[in-house]
């Protein structure tokens, strides 16, 4: 067995890394497979090789690749946790784990092993095991920021949540509390004291927010760009180009897929849920694969979308593979035999590049009283992206709102009327059973689907709302904008910019 070597800074890692960083993937992952092709026995080079063909949605060759340092984890125990940290990158929960949990097996007191374990139990629904894990963790580290914070997020979810405030207050007292810390912490604290006391919690949640516009100024403006860019090639598009499209696909090369968009804290994720419990829908759950390696902005591949020249097709062509193949790699499987449902509520603001790509798809778009989504989204803690640094100040999350679902607007008044269909979260959490089959029906389904989730499925959510899924549905959350506490965020100006959209949207003041 050959002697391995750790050594990160070996070239082309460095500038294989730097070229990941700006978004230049392909060329990037091109030198990773360079490095780990020249240096074989570099750890290093294995472990960012395979991040990146996973990342890339090449995850067999990922694997494959990891499966290198299989037989060397005995002799180098914390090749354990580097290989389930990879294994977490590239989409595959239970192989992670079950990494994380031999690191902590033979190296008991790896803090870093029980929090990744941690993590990963909280969003498979089991807080109470995570639990377990952060208690070990504190015991090694009783002075953790990070960690108490975290303990106090499991106690919320494990019906203590008496004992979570105390501890997030007790933490937001310390003066040298990091302004990352501070921010998570006033953002979980704010969400227990919402429902009793919500002017606390906006209170709150304004202080987060002007703790984190210090540290935005590199990200802003750019999601605004490729907003603007993605409208304007979808208003380009004239009535009926999507059905010619469809018309021209043979029935046998159609694909059966479902994207499921809306603005965030829409209830994206809860109809998602209850729609692939039974395994009638195939669930690819907030995947970056349209958005950065088939969108033709992010790819550079189509000027415009009216072009159907011998190029254009060909480019659409490699696109529609290249999602295909990276969505069965994603799964695991063909990709033909059911419906496959692709949920991402940052795809609804490229939904047209979504239409060009594939116009044979179904559009289901999840709705919700506009005023509880923008309470809602204000609300949640999100780290910080082109998309979501405009959550984080009360006008600029209203334009990013207007101007996402006015794509879906433009969107659906040039599709076909059988391509969409919108389910508004108020009817799914007062009936979910006939909206359910609202939607089996529209898909031509048989069978009658479940409208509660089951207990006993404990699956891994990506979505920030990971938390809030395994509880019973209910519409608890409707109308909260009405409450007092909320009277200046949707004063008469809020009430002005929001008009037209809700107008279009059918909801009312």
């Amino acid at each position: 067995m050959a002697k391995l070597s750790f050594d990160p800074n070996l070239s082309p890692l460095p500038e294989a890394r730097e070229l990941w960083n700006l978004g230049r993937r392909d060329e990037s992952l091109a030198l990773f497979r360079t490095a780990h092709k020249e240096q074989k026995n570099n750890i290093s080079a294995i472990l960012d090789a395979a991040r990146a063909l996973g990342s890339s949605y090449q995850i067999k060759d990922a694997e494959r690749t990891l499966n290198k340092l299989r037989p060397h984890a005995k002799k180098i125990p914390v090749l354990n946790l580097m290989m389930g940290q990879v294994y977490r990158e590239i989409r595959r929960p239970d192989k992670a784990l079950e990494y994380f949990n031999k690191a902590i097996q033979v190296i008991p007191d790896s803090v870093d092993a029980l929090v990744e374990a941690a993590q990963l139990l909280e969003r498979s629904g089991r807080p109470e095991v995570a639990l377990k894990r952060i208690h070990k963790a504190l015991s090694i580290q009783p002075d953790s920021h990070l960690l108490q914070i975290f303990h106090a997020r499991l106690l919320a979810q494990t019906s203590q949540q008496e004992e979570a405030i105390k501890l997030y207050e007790s933490l937001l007292s310390l003066p040298n509390l990091t302004q990352g810390l501070r921010c998570r912490a006033l953002h979980e604290l704010a969400r227990l004291l919402e429902p009793n006391n919500p002017t606390k919690a906006l209170q709150l949640i304004q202080e987060a927010h002007s703790l984190r516009i210090d540290s935005s100024s590199p990200l802003l403006g750019r999601g605004e760009t490729s907003t603007q860019q993605a409208l304007k090639l979808g208003n380009e598009v004239p009535k009926g180009f999507y059905k010619e499209l469809r018309d021209q696909i043979p029935s046998s090369e159609q694909k059966k897929i479902i994207f499921q968009i809306g603005f965030a804290r829409s209830g994206t994720t809860l109809l998602e849920k209850l729609l692939t419990q039974s395994g009638d829908i195939k669930d690819a759950e907030e995947l970056d694969l349209f958005g950065l390696y088939i969108h033709p902005i992010a790819t550079g591949t189509l000027k415009s979308y009216l072009r159907n020249d011998e190029e254009s097709e060909l480019a659409v062509q490699f696109l529609r593979q290249r999602y295909c193949s990276g969505m069965e790699e994603y799964l695991n499987a063909s990709i033909d035999q059911h419906w496959l449902l692709d949920k991402n509520p940052s795809n609804t603001v490229i939904c047209s590049s979504l239409a060009r790509i594939f116009p044979e798809a179904k559009f289901l778009v999840m709705l919700r009283d506009p005023r509880d989504t923008l309470l809602s989204t204000f609300f949640q803690y999100l780290p910080l992206n082109p998309e979501s640094i405009s959550f984080i100040q009360w006008e600029t999350l209203i334009q990013r709102y207007c101007d996402t679902m006015q794509a879906w607007i433009q969107l659906r008044d040039n599709l076909p009327a059988d391509s969409w269909l919108e389910c508004r979260y108020e009817s799914l959490t007062a009936n979910p059973a006939e909206e359910l089959s609202r939607v089996y029906q529209w898909l031509d389904m048989p069978g009658t689907p479940d409208s509660q989730f089951s207990p006993s499925i404990q699956k891994f959510v990506s979505s920030p709302s990971y938390s809030e899924v395994a509880q019973p549905v209910h519409g608890k959350r409707i109308g909260r904008w009405r409450d007092p506490a909320y009277a200046k965020l949707f004063d008469a100006e809020t009430q002005e910019r929001l008009a037209p959209i809700m107008q279009q949207l059918q909801y009312e003041w």
